[in-house]
């Protein structure tokens, strides 16, 4: 039987394991450099790939260090991913690119 738990956690679940390697990526890739930019395709799977991987890692220095990481910083680590997201990639999103016209050839 599914509950409310469960079902939060399956839709949370893209959120907690894109986020915060898409942010990641829109950082070290810039959308001004298209041309060697990932395809659509690979670019989940390369966020999915660079959370799994500096997640744990990100996590063991903050227990090193003696902080302790609760809902609350999970959460605001995934405010702080989609904020990052809209920053660098919200102008690629918005702004119209020009059509091209029909008769034109190039």
């Amino acid at each position: 039987m599914i509950t409310w738990g469960t079902a939060a956690a399956a839709l949370a679940a893209p959120l907690v394991f894109l986020l915060p390697g898409w942010a990641l990526l829109s950082l070290l890739l810039p959308p001004e450099r298209l041309d060697r930019r990932p395809d659509a395709a690979s670019w989940p799977i390369l966020a999915a790939g660079l959370t799994l991987a500096l997640a744990p890692v990100g996590l063991l220095f903050l227990y090193l260090v003696g902080l302790k990481v609760g809902t609350g910083g999970a959460l605001a680590a995934l405010a702080l991913s989609a904020s990052v997201i809209l920053w660098r990639r919200g102008p690629v999103w918005w702004t119209r690119r020009p059509q091209p016209s029909r008769g034109a050839t190039c």
